[in-house]
């Protein structure tokens, strides 16, 4: 829901697919109004002027949020501060 609303201007009468995690959430948004509780109510009205196509995919498929989930910090040598920059500059890239 944040990532919707944050992302408003760009996925805004488009259709979008949604790549995420956490398998009940598909079936959680295509629960009818009535049959939610209220606050998986309030959610799915903020939801509706989305075209969101929700598909699961398994955590350790979701490459950038599952290396940056896995990601601990280390003491760091000179070699892996180059490394760093690097992933850093190779995430930034991904993700925009």
């Amino acid at each position: 829901m944040f990532a919707a609303e944050h992302f408003h201007h760009y996925i805004y009468d488009r259709e979008v697919d949604v790549e995420n995690d956490h398998k009940p959430l598909e079936t959680i948004i295509q629960k009818p109004l009535q049959n939610a509780s209220p606050r998986i109510h309030l959610m799915l009205l903020r939801l509706l002027r989305y075209k969101l196509n929700l598909k699961y995919v398994p955590g350790t498929k979701v490459c950038i949020a599952d290396m940056l989930s896995r990601a601990h910090p280390s003491p760091a040598t000179p070699s892996e501060d180059t490394l760093d920059e690097e992933m850093e500059l190779r995430i930034h890239s991904l993700v925009s």
